[in-house]
């Protein structure tokens, strides 16, 4: 993806970069859900 975008983000020209990870004990205290929620 990053070579075929050249290293930036097609909406708004950005860079692109990796997702921070969840640090081990944030996500202990304040676990991901598992239920999705769609805006309507």
């Amino acid at each position: 993806m990053t070579t075929r975008l050249n290293g930036h983000c097609p909406n708004c020209g950005g860079e692109l970069v990796r997702r921070p990870v969840r640090p081990e004990e944030a996500l202990r205290r304040h676990p991901a859900s598992t239920l999705r929620r769609h805006a309507q």
